[in-house]
Order: structure tokens, then sequence, then C-alpha cells
């Protein structure tokens, strides 16, 4: 799309989005198409963690995505948000791709075992950092990046306090 929305769009609008709408129907069509769009099976979302997760794991058994093509080939008709027939086979490697990427990467033993490791470790560094709740204190998040963590983990090897430089031989 390219242009200005006829009217503004309301932020509480988009936070419907943030989680899975159980039901869209009565909501503007525009709504609808755009749930589709951000949520399910085949949403963009969907297709960006494949992309990504493939692209940085290896992990060529998962297969290729022709995201490309299954965006050129999406319509929207009276029915909704739909794909052409010549999207199909598309659609068929990406659903292919979705398994093997559950199958290879998500639910691989290791990354599984990661996981509860790096979720415990976490937890650790947002009470360290002293973050609070995140709704209350959104704005101490807003930086909370991989890369933020990357760098400043490391440096607390060379601090004085033991709880900090625990965690850094963890994270290491």
């Amino acid at each position: 799309p390219s242009g200005y929305f006829e009217t503004p769009i309301d932020p509480a609008t988009i936070v419907k989005f943030i989680k899975q709408p159980r039901k869209m129907a009565g909501a503007a069509v525009w709504e609808q198409v755009f749930s589709k769009i951000m949520i399910g099976i085949a949403s963009v979302d969907a297709m960006d963690f494949l992309l990504r997760d493939r692209s940085f794991t290896a992990a060529r058994e998962i297969g290729e995505i022709d995201s490309a093509r299954l965006m050129s080939e999406l319509r929207i008709t009276r029915q909704g948000l739909t794909l052409t027939k010549a999207g199909l086979p598309a659609f068929r490697s990406f659903l292919q791709a979705r398994f093997g990427a559950f199958r290879h990467i998500y639910f691989h033993e290791k990354k599984v075992l990661f996981d509860m490791a790096f979720g415990e470790l976490m937890e650790k560094v947002l009470k360290i950092r002293r973050f609070g709740d995140p709704a209350k204190h959104l704005k101490r998040y807003l930086n909370l990046t991989d890369f933020a963590l990357h760098v400043e983990i490391p440096q607390w090897a060379y601090g004085a306090n033991r709880v900090r430089k625990q965690i850094c031989r963890a994270w290491n």
C-alpha cells in the first residue's frame, strides 16, 4: 500500500493483533484481511521466522521457501485473503518447510535444553538489572536486544559483583 490512510489508525486497534483474535466477524474488512496476514499458519511472521531460522541454522533439510511467489499470488476477494491456484506449489513447499523446521530445529533436544537454560539465565539477568514488570516499565525494555546483552554481559567478568560474574560464566 502507498499513500495515507483515509482515517488515522487508533493504537488500540493495532493491539488487537498482538494476541490472536478468535473471531474477526463483524470487524472492518481491512482488519479481517490484516489478521490473516499477521496471524496464523501462513502469516508473514511465520514466513519471516522460517526464512531467518533456516538461514541462521543452515538447516537445509527444511526446504526452500518462495515467499516472493506466495506474496505475489495473494488476492483480496469477497471471501477474504485468497491464494491463487498458481500459488499452491509455493504454499505446499512453505508448509513442508514449516513442518521440517519444527522437526529439525524447534523441537530438537539441544534447542529445548538451551531454551530451558537460557530462560533461567534471563531471569537472573533481568533481576540483577532491576528491569521490573514490563507492563509498568516498558521503556526499560526497549533497548534490551540480543546485541545489547552480548555486549554488556561479557563485561561483567571484569567487575567486582560475584553474581554478575557467575551469570557471565554461564552466559559464555
